[in-house]
């Protein structure tokens, strides 16, 4: 009870400073893993991804988080502070372009971090995201909306789904490496920095970490088309009840007949 009283506390107060004022950090209670509950994992990958959201149209049906640490990446190399998928220099042209191709690549691991193709195929590049304002004055003010596939959480979506998103999800705890930070919000601060997720004492707290060229973790989230579950496998055994029910709600079981046994269907996705 007090979990939710605090977080819609929160929310109050995120709408009235980024009406009045552009996007003022905020600190909510939230786990340091994502919930097992909304977790799921590609058949044959070792990539997780949490499911926020079922509510959206034919195109854009289901709201996905990835799971799990995807390197860095400069907010914006020219140091302006519009999350703009239409500038070569802003971290959401990255994530919609060379990301969406070849990965992000981490100096520390040495390793490409990159979306599973069956998940790419179905997101909707056409999606409409809403930015709060940031920096007043600059160019990600006042509030303004973008046209993409891949963005970063805003930090009002990240007030909505706290109670499935965790903090660390591999960004805090990666072992043995001194130069990781948190990951970023396509919120900007509204006395000029990039604003990351970090825990504070069992809190998840949302703070200003310095200019727009600085390096931040990646955390790609995306909205993917009503045929996506239907149409990528599942790893069944590691996938969240939460996510189970989405299978009941939108698909009948005669849509499985290629991918799952009618056993699988009976035992992990619900049917009767």
């Amino acid at each position: 009870m007090f979990k939710k009283v605090v977080s819609l506390i929160s929310v109050f107060m995120l709408m009235y400073n980024v009406s009045a004022f552009g996007a003022a950090a905020v600190t909510i209670p939230a786990l340091p893993h994502s919930s097992e509950d909304y977790t799921f994992r590609i058949k044959g990958s070792n990539q997780e991804f949490v499911l926020l959201d079922d509510n959206g149209t034919k195109e854009s049906r289901f709201f996905i988080m990835a799971k799990g640490y995807y390197g860095k990446y400069q907010f914006h190399t020219g140091g302006k502070y519009k999350f703009d998928p239409e500038n070569p220099q802003s971290i959401a042209y990255f994530l919609n372009n060379d990301f969406l191709k070849f990965g992000n690549y981490s100096t520390f691991t040495r390793k490409y971090y990159k979306l599973p193709q069956a998940v790419i195929d179905h997101i909707d590049t056409e999606h409409i995201w809403e930015c709060e304002a940031g920096v007043p004055g600059s160019d990600a003010d006042p509030a303004y909306k973008i046209k993409c596939g891949v963005a970063a959480l805003s930090q009002s979506e990240l007030v909505k789904y706290v109670d499935k998103i965790g903090w660390d999800d591999g960004y805090v705890s990666i072992e043995n490496d001194s130069t990781v930070v948190p990951w970023a919000l396509r919120t900007v601060h509204n006395h000029g920095e990039i604003m990351v997720v970090r825990p504070a004492l069992n809190m998840t707290k949302v703070s200003g970490y310095g200019k727009p060229t600085n390096g931040i973790g990646l955390r790609p989230v995306f909205w993917v088309d009503s045929d996506f579950f239907g149409d990528v496998e599942l790893d069944l055994d590691t996938m969240g009840k939460g996510v189970a029910e989405v299978f009941k709600k939108y698909y009948t079981i005669d849509e499985f007949h290629d991918m799952y046994s009618l056993q699988e269907c009976y035992d992990y996705l619900g049917y009767k």
